[in-house]
């Protein structure tokens, strides 16, 4: 796939995961969207679906900018990058990679266990 879209496809399980890079969003976007038409195609020959609506795109960036509006085509559905941090294999990822909201989530899941524990 990374020839014909310019992004890298990763999966585990039944999470699929495209990883591209670029110099600026309208860059990066356009080759998501080539994979999301190489994806579908794929599935079509291999007589297999993708649940397209639940279908999220995260932006990794440096800036501290607000999120661009940009949307990524996927078959009928526009996908926005996400504002918030999202969760792939167990970790909370956020645009600036921070993992701010992971380490929220994870502390205060321990927390509950250390109140159980104690109680």
């Amino acid at each position: 796939m990374e020839r014909k879209t310019g992004a890298e496809g990763l999966s585990f399980v039944d999470d699929v995961a495209w990883v591209a890079t670029g110099k600026d969003v309208e860059e990066v976007t356009a080759k998501l969207e080539a994979c999301a038409v190489a994806a579908g195609e794929w599935a079509q020959a291999n007589t297999v679906s993708f649940d397209e609506g639940k279908t999220e795109a995260v932006l990794f960036r440096e800036s501290r900018k607000e999120m661009p509006a940009r949307k990524i085509q996927v078959g009928n559905h526009q996908v926005a990058y996400n504002k918030e941090a999202t969760r792939w294999l167990v970790v909370y990822l956020d645009s600036s990679l921070i993992l701010k909201e992971h380490h929220r989530k994870r502390m205060r899941k321990a927390r509950q266990a250390e109140g159980r524990l104690t109680g």
